[in-house]
C-alpha cells in the first residue's frame, strides 16, 4: 500500500515506502498510479554467459523456417554444439572471446 518505485532513465533509483520517499519530482517526471495493480519486471531473458565458443547464428534461420530444436540438434546444432566448442577451446581462445564480449 505505502509503496513507490522510482526510475531515472533505465535505472531504478528507489523502491520502498512512499512515506519515506524524498527524491524531488523533476519537471519531466511521469507519475503512474498503480494502486490495485502489480508492478513487475519486464520479461527479458538476462541469462547469458560471458565465456563460450561456437556459433549458432545459422540456427536462427532454421528456427525461422520452422525447424524444431530437436531437428536442429539432430543436425549437430543446438546447445550441445556450443558446449562442445567451448570444451574444445584453449584457455587463450576462451579469454580472447570473453574479452571481446566484455
Amino acid at each position: 500500500e505505502d509503496a513507490v518505485l522510482a526510475a531515472s532513465g533505465d535505472r531504478i533509483v528507489y523502491a520502498g515506502r512512499a512515506s519515506e520517499f524524498d527524491i524531488p519530482t523533476l519537471p519531466d517526471t511521469m507519475e503512474v498510479d498503480a494502486r490495485g495493480a502489480a508492478v513487475i519486471p519486464g520479461f527479458v531473458d538476462s541469462h547469458t554467459h560471458l565465456v563460450w565458443l561456437g556459433d549458432r547464428a545459422g540456427e536462427y534461420a532454421l528456427r525461422a523456417e520452422g525447424a524444431s530444436y530437436e531437428e536442429i540438434a539432430a543436425r549437430g546444432g543446438g546447445i550441445r554444439s556450443t558446449v562442445a566448442a567451448t570444451a574444445a577451446g584453449s584457455l587463450d581462445e576462451l579469454v580472447d572471446a570473453a574479452r571481446e564480449r566484455a
